[in-house]
C-alpha cells in the first residue's frame, strides 16, 4: 500500500475510499465458484450454448477482483479502468444471457404472442450498444479520479448513459410489434 506523505492511502484518490482487501478476496472466491459451478451446470445439462455466457461473466468478475487487488496495492490509472471495465460489462453481458433466455423460452412454448421475438440481430445491436455504453461509462469513471481530467470523464460518463437511454428507447417500440415482424 503506497502512502502520499500526508499520510493518506494513494488507493484512495482513485476509488474514493480505501478499498478493503478482504471483500476483494470474497469477491474473487464467490465468483470462481460461480464460475465452476455455471460450467458444470452448463456442460452437465446439455444446455444452449449461449448459456456459456454466465460462467464466462463469473470469470469476469474474478479478473476485476483480481485487478481490483493490485489496484490497492499498486494504483495506475491503466489499472482503475481495466478493474471498472472488468467487473461493468459483466451486467451487459447478463442483460443479453437474459433476452436470449426469454427468446428461447418464447419460442419453444409456441405460445402466440404480441410482442417481437427478441431475433438474433435485435439481441446483438442492443447488446453492442449496451457494451459501448457500459464502457464510456467506466472509462469515464476511472477518468474521473484524476483532478486534471475531471470534466472528459464527466463528459464520458455522461455520453454513456445517454447511449444506453437512447438505445432503451428506440428498442422499446419495437417490443409492441407484432410477431411476424420479428428481425
Amino acid at each position: 500500500m503506497q502512502l502520499l506523505p500526508n499520510g493518506q492511502d494513494v488507493a484512495s484518490l482513485y476509488f474514493g475510499y480505501s478499498p478493503s482487501l478482504p471483500l476483494t478476496y470474497v469477491g474473487m472466491v464467490i465468483f470462481g465458484l460461480l464460475f465452476l459451478g455455471f460450467c458444470a451446470r452448463v456442460f452437465l445439462s446439455h444446455s444452449r450454448l449461449f448459456l456459456l455466457l454466465l460462467p464466462f461473466t463469473s470469470l469476469l468478475q474474478v479478473v476485476g477482483y483480481a485487478l481490483r487487488y493490485e489496484c490497492a496495492n499498486n494504483p495506475t490509472m491503466g489499472l482503475f479502468i481495466a478493474m471498472s471495465i472488468f467487473l461493468l460489462l459483466c451486467a451487459n453481458i447478463i442483460a443479453l444471457v437474459n433476452y436470449k433466455t426469454i427468446r428461447e423460452v418464447i419460442v419453444y412454448s409456441g405460445v402466440e404472442t404480441r410482442f417481437v421475438v427478441i431475433g438474433p440481430r435485435f439481441a446483438k445491436v442492443f447488446f453492442d450498444f449496451n457494451i459501448i455504453a457500459s464502457i464510456l461509462q467506466g472509462v469515464g469513471g476511472g477518468i474521473q479520479s484524476d483532478p486534471d481530467s475531471r470534466v472528459v470523464g464527466s463528459h464520458l460518463t455522461i455520453a454513456g448513459s445517454c447511449i444506453q437511454l437512447a438505445t432503451l428507447i428506440c428498442c422499446s417500440p419495437i417490443r409492441r410489434l407484432p410477431l411476424s415482424c420479428a428481425w
